[in-house]
């Protein structure tokens, strides 16, 4: 790892020396799952987009119990910059239970000129209007025909990740200009510059 981190000009440590889990916004449905939770194969930069912070890392943690303990293993790109400002949202793979939720009244925002996105993900957060506004055509197009991903967005921070996946090394270069590409994609929604977040309606 620390020699895919060297290609990626990236930094490298084993374990995490930024404390990550203690800064995460509290919103990150990622981070609010099982116990014994720990980040590892750290890689990080502070200058790999526009001068924000990048992180790409392990994240581990275990549920069930007695017999039924099991480690899930986890990797996920964390960007943080202050050119962004982002609603509180979360973006996953939409399952048959999501449907019946839909039909029963449960939030899922959806996007008539984009039906097969509106399919495939559910897609939720407390301020309609500005995820309305942040979730522009590019991005709807891009998870259009990127499926199967998870985005976590608050302030300045996004979280990009396949629930349930460790990536190997071999695609992990891919995984991380994927999460860049994102970014660039959420800047043009403010063309680079603070707004204040849309009211209700």
């Amino acid at each position: 790892m620390a020699e895919l981190a060297d290609q990626l000009h990236l930094d490298y440590q084993s374990h995490d020396r930024y404390d990550l889990l203690d800064t995460m916004p509290r919103s990150f449905k990622l981070f609010k799952k099982g116990r014994r939770k720990r980040i590892k194969n750290l890689m990080s930069s502070d200058n790999a987009w526009h001068d924000a912070e990048v992180f790409i890392f392990d994240y581990h943690y275990v549920v069930g119990g007695g017999n039924s303990t099991r480690l899930v293993r986890q990797t996920a790109f964390l960007l943080r910059s202050q050119r962004l400002h982002l609603p509180e949202l979360m973006m996953q793979p939409e399952n048959i239970f999501h449907k019946i939720g839909d039909v029963l009244g449960m939030q899922d925002i959806d996007f008539d000129e984009f039906p097969k996105f509106s399919s495939n993900y559910l897609l939720k957060g407390p301020n309609e209007n500005w995820i309305r506004q942040t979730m522009h055509e590019s991005l709807l197009h891009f998870f259009t025909v990127e499926k199967n991903w998870s985005l976590e967005m608050v302030g300045d921070e996004v979280l990009f990740y396949r629930a349930g996946r460790r990536l190997s090394p071999g695609n992990i270069h891919d995984f991380f200009e994927k999460g860049l590409t994102i970014c660039d994609l959420l800047l043009e929604t403010y063309g680079g510059e603070f707004v204040d977040s849309p009211g209700e309606e």
